[in-house]
């Protein structure tokens, strides 16, 4: 009986080791891809500005809303707008102004973003406006939007890779020299298992 919930408890740590493996390794892909994404628009952005849109118009006609994301140079933006108007058919007159419903790209020249200039925040990229529902004649609207830096991005994204690449280079290292990689246990006397931390030598295993 002690050794069935041993070999149990055994078995549920090895698969909880495994899941939280997996689940790290694709936080490292995933974080790695945005990386990467973030570099290409960096770059891109000195060259061309990327416009997505996503536009939505109710059937009464009073209501429109906009979901925005630029790429543009340094900066990334995002912003929702809706408008909610006091006499039907204005949001369709509204949305003449766009691109339509539904989704659509567009591309213009590239340039920064007048807005950051001031303060330090927005001198080193950042902007976030928490507009809600501001009257006027034609009804009420809410704009709230924000813009982060490419660099930071990069940064924020480049931590895990990061990490990843600096325990696979430490456990080479330790392979190299006898120790145990997980634990740094010495194994010249015993290569096929670690007595510190169990760890099995993929040999062996």
């Amino acid at each position: 009986m002690r050794f069935a919930i041993c070999n149990l408890g055994s078995v549920i740590n090895a698969f909880v080791r495994r899941v939280l493996r997996i689940l790290w390794n694709g936080a490292v892909i995933l974080s790695l891809l945005v990386c990467v994404a973030a570099v290409v628009l960096w770059v891109r952005g000195y060259f061309v500005q990327d416009w997505w849109q996503y536009e939505v118009t109710n059937s009464a006609g009073r209501r429109w809303t906009g979901y925005t994301f630029v790429s543009t140079r340094d900066s990334l933006y995002v912003s929702v707008n809706d408008y909610r108007f006091k006499a039907a058919g204005e949001a369709e007159k509204y949305s003449q102004h766009y691109f339509g419903d539904g989704f659509s790209y567009h591309r213009f020249p590239s340039r920064k973003i007048d807005s950051l200039t001031g303060s330090l925040w927005k001198r080193l990229g950042f902007l976030v406006v928490l507009e809600y529902d501001t009257p006027d004649v034609s009804g009420i609207s809410s704009w709230p939007r924000a813009v982060v830096p490419n660099w930071f991005i990069v940064l924020i994204t480049a931590i895990l890779p990061a990490c990843w690449l600096v325990y696979a280079r430490r456990q080479r290292r330790r392979g190299r020299m006898g120790m145990c990689p997980k634990c740094g246990y010495d194994l010249r006397a015993t290569p096929e298992r670690c007595p510190e931390c169990g760890r099995v030598a993929e040999a062996a295993a």
